[in-house]
């Protein structure tokens, strides 16, 4: 069967929390991965989606905090987690 994820926009303080810190891990393990070789040309195109995933992950936080509905921000979030992990598999 599947997986289904409730995001609950009520309580933004848990919702932000997990947020940073799938972020903060994420990059701590690309850190790890990319010292081993920095000349990796899909290395560079994901240091490119995981910068524009952190961007996203902060607007939709701000989003959440003053209180609107981020649908278009979340969905385009959620397309570049997919394509990073994706890479991240791959490489």
């Amino acid at each position: 069967m599947g997986t289904f994820i409730s995001l609950n926009f009520t309580d933004n303080k848990n919702l932000i929390k997990i947020n940073w810190a799938g972020i903060i891990l994420t990059t701590i393990m690309w850190g790890f991965h990319y010292i081993q070789n920095p000349l990796n040309i899909l290395a560079n195109v994901q240091n490119i989606i995981l910068l524009v995933t952190i961007i996203l992950t902060w607007k939709f936080n701000r989003q959440i905090i003053r209180g609107k509905m981020p649908i278009w921000t979340s969905r385009t979030l959620m397309i570049f987690w997919l394509i990073f992990l994706f890479l991240r598999v791959t490489i």
